[in-house]
């Protein structure tokens, strides 16, 4: 993908994945991304690794800023791993939302858009989730309330966002 400075979508294509991130990479990451501690070995080892990761990260700041002027919507998942005692599972503990997982998220988001634009230029079917109109306040409500979940919805001047 191509993005603009304004986070918009200037030209892309589609290539097969080459390999997978790992725990220990976003680990990495986030620390280049905060600025907490000293800069990885694994990073310095190539040269303008750290600057690149910090562009990725202002890009995809950007995108989702874009997504959101759009009436893009924030909604917070909560992610769990379990905690094993040998076999059994123990406990579910909570994973917290860092940057490293936003840049992710937010390049996944981006290329989904890519993805499902190139199905259709190439008339192959997809099934893709598309919410044209928002429902107010009120309608969302009631529907969230009937499947049995609670909820706190804020209007803002530009977007709904969830919590």
């Amino acid at each position: 993908m191509v993005i603009g400075l304004d986070g918009s979508l200037k030209a892309s294509d589609i290539y097969r994945a080459m390999s997978a991130i790992m725990q220990n990479s976003r680990i990495i990451v986030l620390r280049v991304l905060e600025g907490k501690e000293i800069v990885p070995e694994a990073i310095t080892a190539v040269n303008g690794l750290a600057d690149n990761l910090l562009m990725q990260d202002k890009v995809a700041q950007s995108m989702k800023s874009l997504r959101h002027t759009h009436g893009a919507l924030s909604l917070e998942t909560i992610e769990t791993k379990p905690i094993f005692k040998g076999d059994e599972i123990r406990d579910f503990e909570e994973e917290k939302k860092n940057r490293a997982k936003d840049i992710i998220e937010d390049f996944m988001i981006g290329a989904n858009g890519v993805t499902a634009r190139y199905l259709s230029s190439k008339k192959i079917p997809s099934i893709r989730r598309v919410v044209r109109t928002r429902k107010d306040g009120n309608e969302l409500s009631n529907l969230l309330m009937n499947m049995g979940s609670s909820f706190l919805m804020i209007r803002t001047q530009k977007r709904w966002t969830s919590f």
